[in-house]
């Protein structure tokens, strides 16, 4: 337990009576020592003590005097001094006596009035806090009127104490007079709440009035604590600004902080006359209160809320929210709370911008239309004057050319402006005016070939402003969040079978056109391109039909490698990515390889499949969107040869070249 410090403010003592200096005389064998009494010692009881010893002593000196002074013959009888000095020792003797019984048996110190307290060092922040009070009256006098007040902390609230208070805030309690030795014990319990890691410190003050004098005396103590833990922690978050009856969200966590379970946790909301709860997550019970049937150590329950406040604003609105246990008797026992104090707000001009009817971003593709609907309102108390809107798209990506909208808005570069001079409403734009319209606008369908332009993006951003001439003519604005439209790239894939290369250098072997028992060989080829974003984890496959054959030579590759699997009899080219502009600012990616086919009867006449449908996949890596393009199949029609095409139907022998 904490030292305890005591603190007493004194009252000088009455003053003794000043005995007249005497010249300084030698000191007798058996002579008590003289003690100066001044107006500021203190009397002790052994001070009380020599200061009657030395007063008998001077009598007993005097008398002792008196009888061997050398007496002269005189004709007066000395009656009259003997009575004298017999009637001074009787009024020094009762003095004495007086003196000692009035001032040592009837004396106050003023350092013998005690108030101890018991308080625990370490306590939990909702917990039970109890402490004990220990008065004593360790004078040698009556106290009268004596009367404990105490300070508790912030936090503290009492909920039982041995003795009635005398007030409402149970903090002052009635003593009445104290006898000599009288001691009285004080319990007092409560609840206490506070930051993790506070001191805080309980003050006693006892006051009173001793017996033998008319002024109030005060004996202090104080004890410390500290808030060592929090059995149940509680956070608390929300907006402390709120447009009224704007719907909100607020959060509440719940965590058990101890080592042990808890169990029949209970949060509660309490909240001001115009605060609505529109929903809750979990549901909440009766009046706003949810409970945790058992909380292990370490374990967290989350409340979400959704409401609405109403009121004046500029109002101030107060939300707490209290957790703690409930007990077997049904009692709620504080652990802790939070709140939040809510400024009601008065908005102003609103402005918002959407994009097919949402406002998150995303990726499109050349020539998609895009559809904005904008809309505004004045929400503010007062009328804005000379209001002008603006819509910008930047990323010189829009076809103008495209522009749809009702109000024959100006242009400036890449923004749409209105003013009063497209829509009359906004010359003056009345407290609680809204509108909304619509803007529709195509993307460029490519980029010029030569561009440079890598990973494009259209940003849209919508704004308002205006004058509030009652708010001193001061600009108010607002501004909608902006929404980016990123491009997605354009790859291309093109398969190509051919007997002469471009050139007319004879690439294939065997009859031309194919002869049903004869062997003829292709050559296949693969080429991609890809516009403004990167491709990354490209894939390129197709299929060889049952009667075409896997020549496996001449393969050759930019990048990458191309695999053939027997069992799908599937051929792929597999390569990491493919930059922007390729094909376009520089050469397209390109593989070849060769295939066999040997007609037979049943295909004579007909025209045969050298390689099914070709697929390109892979990843935007700027929009992360997956990207998948395909070609036609190949047959031995040859339409890209323009030596060969044509001369695809297989024949009987008849008639062909080799």
């Amino acid at each position: 337990m904490a030292k305890s410090s005591r603190k007493t403010e004194k009252k000088s003592a009455p003053k003794a009576p000043e005995t007249p200096e005497k010249p300084a005389e030698a000191k007798k064998e058996n002579e008590p020592k003289k003690i100066d009494i001044k107006q500021d010692d203190e009397m002790t009881d052994e001070r009380l003590q020599a200061f009657a010893e030395v007063l008998q002593a001077e009598e007993k000196a005097e008398k002792t005097d008196m009888t061997t002074i050398t007496r002269k013959k005189s004709t007066r009888k000395p009656w009259g001094k003997i009575a004298f000095f017999s009637i001074l020792s009787l009024i020094v003797v009762a003095a004495v006596a007086g003196f000692f019984y009035f001032t040592s048996g009837q004396r106050f110190t003023g350092n013998k009035v005690q108030v101890k307290m018991e308080v625990p060092t370490d306590v939990a922040s909702g917990g039970e806090l109890s402490f004990e009070l220990l008065i004593q009256n360790g004078e040698a006098v009556k106290l009268r009127s004596a009367e404990l007040n105490i300070n508790y902390p912030d936090g503290f609230k009492v909920t039982n104490t041995s003795i009635a208070p005398a007030n409402d805030a149970k903090n002052s309690f009635l003593l009445g007079d104290m006898d000599s030795g009288y001691g009285r014990r004080i319990t007092i319990t409560g609840t206490v709440v506070g930051d993790v890691g506070s001191e805080h410190s309980i003050t006693a003050i006892l006051s009173y009035v001793p017996a033998t004098f008319n002024s109030e005396f005060v004996t202090q103590s104080s004890e410390s604590f500290t808030i060592s833990q929090s059995n149940l922690g509680l956070q608390f978050d929300g907006p402390s600004r709120v447009i009224p009856d704007s719907e909100v969200q607020y959060e509440l966590l719940v965590k058990n902080n101890s080592e042990e379970d808890i169990s029949q946790a209970r949060l509660t909301l309490d909240t001001p006359d115009g605060f609505s709860m529109k929903s809750s997550d979990p549901a909440a019970e009766v009046g706003k209160t949810w409970t945790f049937a058992d909380l292990a150590p370490g374990d967290e329950e989350r409340v979400q809320v959704t409401a609405q406040l109403s009121g004046d604003v500029d109002s101030l609105q107060e939300l707490v929210a209290r957790v703690g246990i409930l007990s077997n008797t049904g009692s709620f026992q504080l652990q802790t709370e939070q709140r939040i104090i809510v400024q009601l707000v008065r908005p102003e001009l609103n402005v918002d911008l959407s994009l097919n009817s949402g406002h998150e971003d995303r990726a499109l593709t050349f020539g998609s239309t895009l559809q904005y609907t904008l809309s505004y309102a004045n929400q503010t108390d007062e009328v804005i004057r000379d209001v002008t809107l603006r819509v910008q798209l930047d990323g010189d990506l829009v076809d103008w050319d495209s522009l749809v909208e009702p109000h024959s808005a100006q242009r400036e570069g890449n923004t749409l402006i209105w003013t009063k001079e497209q829509i009359e409403d906004l010359g003056e734009l009345r407290s609680g005016s809204k509108d909304e319209f619509t803007i529709s606008v195509q993307l460029l369908d490519s980029l010029a070939s030569d561009s440079s332009v890598t990973n494009p993006e259209l940003i849209g951003q919508a704004s308002i402003e205006g004058e509030a001439e009652e708010l001193g003519a001061s600009q108010v604005q607002a501004s909608s969040q902006p929404i980016t439209v990123k491009l997605i790239t354009q790859a291309s894939l093109a398969a190509e079978a051919r007997y002469y290369s471009e050139d007319f250098t004879k690439i294939g072997d065997g009859p031309l056109p194919p002869q049903v028992g004869e062997t003829t060989t292709y050559r296949l080829f693969w080429k991609v391109s890809n516009t403004v974003n990167e491709l990354g984890n490209v894939k390129i496959s197709a299929t060889l039909p049952s009667n075409v054959f896997w020549a496996g030579k001449n393969i050759s590759t930019s990048l990458g490698s191309i695999t053939f699997t027997p069992s799908d009899r599937t051929i792929t080219w597999q390569f990491s990515r493919v930059p922007a502009g390729v094909g376009y600012s520089s050469d397209a990616l390109s593989a070849s390889f060769e295939v066999a086919v040997t007609p037979n009867a049943s295909d004579l006449g007909k025209v045969m499949v050298l390689l099914d449908a070709s697929k390109l996949e892979g990843t935007d890596s700027f929009t992360n969107e997956a990207l998948s393009v395909s070609d036609d199949s190949l047959t031995t029609n040859l339409d890209a040869d323009q030596y060969a095409t044509g001369q695809g139907v297989v024949t009987d022998g008849n008639n062909g070249t080799e």
